[in-house]
């Protein structure tokens, strides 16, 4: 039984990939180009894990608030939102159906939660050795799996901004929108569990409230960029 418990980690991502399903639900995208947006996130995950791997083993020792600086920004989010990135770039970029700004946020959001899938399933297995499960899949549920959403849907906004309107950052720019919204997040919790191994109470509970801004933060702005998004698309419709 205790081998199926792990696949109750889908269900966040799932709700998720509804949930961006939903707000373009007025031109809504090809499920079998979202399925495969989600398909390519959740396979890539693979290769970005052992890249991570690779990177952390040539970073510098984890006794310092450097490494957990590296492993956020360096190893975890630029690797991840690369990914994304690259899904974007090579699946849907160039296909007819990608053809209004609200696309770039729908498939950054499918690339971000295939990938969010098997990570949170990953994190899942790990915690039922010591009886955390449940805490790693409420906290994972509430605010990694979202963000790993909200990063790459406001990245995909970019990305198309610039395409149809030839303004914004553009598809460089959203990725390192992206990185830097994501290393803050996992620096937040990195530094969090460095301070605590150290014995740093005051630094804990500096770097306990970093994931939760960055999580307030990404959802206003993602709320901000798809009501732009639909606006625009809209107007370009009816025009």
């Amino acid at each position: 039984m205790n081998v199926f418990l792990p696949l109750v980690g889908a269900v966040p991502a799932l709700i998720g990939m509804a949930f961006f399903a939903w707000l373009d639900r007025k031109r809504p995208e090809p499920r079998r180009t979202l399925l495969k947006v989600a398909l390519w996130g959740a396979l890539i995950s693979i290769p970005v894990i052992l890249i991570e791997m690779i990177l952390d083993l040539i970073g510098p020792a984890p006794t310092s608030y450097w490494h957990s600086f590296y492993t956020a920004f360096i190893s975890a989010a630029g690797t991840e939102e690369s990914a994304k990135l690259f899904i974007i770039w090579v699946i849907v970029w160039k296909r007819p159906e990608f053809d209004e700004r609200m696309d770039g946020i729908v498939y950054g959001a499918f690339a971000g939660l295939g990938l969010a899938l098997v990570e949170n399933i990953l994190y899942l297995l790990r915690s039922m050795d010591d009886g955390a499960f449940l805490t790693v899949f409420i906290m994972r549920a509430i605010s990694a799996v979202p963000v790993h959403a909200m990063f790459a849907a406001i990245m995909g906004y970019y990305a198309a901004l610039k395409r149809f309107d030839g303004r914004g950052p553009g598809l460089a720019g959203g990725l390192f929108i992206a990185i830097t919204l994501h290393g803050l997040y996992d620096f937040g919790v990195f530094a969090m569990i460095h301070s605590a191994i150290i014995g740093n109470t005051a630094a804990v509970y500096v770097c306990f409230f970093i994931p939760g801004l960055v999580v307030i933060g990404s959802s206003i702005w993602l709320v901000r960029v798809v009501r732009a998004a639909l606006q625009a698309d809209a107007a370009m419709a009816d025009s």
